[in-house]
């Protein structure tokens, strides 16, 4: 029985979006609001 309701919830079951995200979220990559931050150096390299 419980084989049978995991078989009808994956037909439901939709892909994750972003995962190709992961390794920059692994990485500590700022995201806000689904953007990516990018960071910029407050000083000038001379």
């Amino acid at each position: 029985m419980v084989f049978k309701r995991v078989e009808s919830a994956e037909k439901r079951w939709q892909r994750l979006h972003g995962s190709d995200l992961m390794a920059e979220i692994i990485t500590d990559v700022k995201f806000i609001d689904g953007i990516k931050q990018v960071e910029e150096n407050s000083r000038n390299v001379a």
